[in-house]
């Protein structure tokens, strides 16, 4: 069971479990790093609740967490996306009816771009929350229409330097005023996506080990083709991994090593 911490904006700490075992304390360590919270001796005193169903949230099963620029908490869950304001839940679902709602109920992954939209990456693509309007844009990866398949199941979304966003799905995505264009790479599924701004590039996960896409030469490199035989990309399974400034963090559950 994974977990994420985090405040509310009546300063009290919250808990939420994820899906995903994490083995030991390392790996809880890293799975904080990469979410990019920390803990210090200041949260001592503070009051640990777990929020489930019974508090508002629409699924115990949590795939993501926000807090937006406004402190406002999103959640992804596998039945809807919450909107949580320190007390009460905002929970937004799919309407087959009305194509300004989210495109499927399954929410994968979160993220607030530049300009303060929401983007919701689902199993049937992806939604983009305007505040404002208070409504949803949809886009789909590849096909670019209403199609439930592989390539529209967004399990990863990052944005780099220029705000471009970039989504992994049945094949890298990036996003533009065009809508999803794919990176051609024979792997499937990519996840766990991450930005490298200083080599301005986006490093994934695939089953066949981590790719890395260079942005300035439009090149997917594998341990099949990288020119400095970098062990990390060979590690097929068993690892999980974060870019945290300059330094890229994994940690190998085999070893029980970060």
């Amino acid at each position: 069971m994974r977990y994420k911490l985090f405040r509310t904006l009546n300063h009290r700490w919250f808990i939420l479990s994820f899906g995903l075992f994490l083995r030991n304390s390392l790996a809880v360590f890293i799975s904080l790093l990469c979410g990019g919270f920390h803990l210090s001796a200041q949260s001592a005193g503070h009051v640990f609740d777990h929020i489930t169903h019974r508090d508002g949230l629409s699924s115990n099963k949590v795939e993501a967490v926000l807090q937006d620029r406004e402190g406002l908490y999103w959640i992804a869950t596998a039945d809807g996306l919450n909107m949580f304001d320190g007390t009460h839940f905002r929970i937004f679902r799919t309407n087959p009816y009305d194509t300004t709602t989210i495109p499927n109920n399954h929410c994968n992954v979160l993220l607030e771009d530049n300009d303060g939209y929401i983007w919701v990456g689902t199993n049937k693509g992806v939604a983009r929350y305007n505040k404002d309007t208070g409504t949803f844009r949809r886009f789909y990866v590849q096909n670019g229409w209403d199609n439930f398949d592989p390539l529209n199941r967004v399990l990863s979304m990052s944005m780099d330097k220029t705000g471009r966003i970039w989504a992994g799905s049945y094949r890298l995505s990036f996003y533009d005023s065009q809508g999803f264009t794919t990176i051609t790479d024979h792997v499937i599924y990519a996840s766990n996506l991450h930005y490298d701004a200083v080599n301005e590039a986006v490093w994934y996960e695939t089953p066949e080990g981590i790719r890395y896409f260079s942005i300035p030469r439009n090149r997917v490199f594998s341990a099949a083709n990288h020119p400095g035989n970098l062990n990390l990309l060979s590690l097929k399974r068993g690892f999980t991994f974060c870019i945290r400034g300059s330094r890229l963090w994994y940690f190998d559950f085999a070893n029980s090593r970060l």
